[in-house]
């Protein structure tokens, strides 16, 4: 990575390799309901009890994506290894991944984290997928004590 173009990285539910993405795509393919299986997946228990309402919406919008338009991206995510390049990142990383993760799981990106050689894991409580969605001050605030810690504040 040119250290002069970017001086910080931070990953979120990202990893150098997703082998079984594709998974998520034949679940969306062959299930009579699979928003309900890529929900599970996506957000913890607490979301689907306690925030129905959005959870709601995110049903809505799964049911009205293209089968094809969502296994073709789970296909070329499946099928998508950045480990090569992974370990030549040499700027201050962060990675974050929801603990309750079931598309991205912990230790995937644990693993991705170990291969950036100035790269430090975060682990979010209480998250699942998309702790954008719901734990999303958590994750705000990792993001800005790693900008502060890194001088960018």
């Amino acid at each position: 990575m040119t250290e002069d173009r970017v001086s910080r990285v931070v990953v979120a539910v990202v990893a150098e390799a997703i082998r079984d993405a594709g998974a998520h795509g034949v679940v969306l393919a062959s299930s009579p309901r699979p928003e309900t299986a890529l929900l599970e997946r996506w957000f913890t228990a607490a979301f689907h009890k306690y925030r129905a309402d959005e959870l709601a919406l995110w049903r809505h919008m799964l049911v009205r994506t293209p089968v094809d338009g969502y296994t073709g991206t789970c296909a070329a995510i499946r099928d998508t290894d950045l480990g090569p390049g992974t370990a030549q990142i040499g700027v201050p990383t962060l990675a974050v991944c929801g603990a309750e993760d079931g598309a991205t799981p912990p230790d995937v990106v644990r693993e991705m984290a170990a291969m950036i050689p100035k790269a430090r894991f975060n682990l979010i409580e209480g998250a699942a997928h998309l702790p954008c969605i719901e734990t999303p001050e958590i994750l705000s605030k990792m993001i800005a004590d790693f900008v502060d810690e890194n001088g960018l504040g």
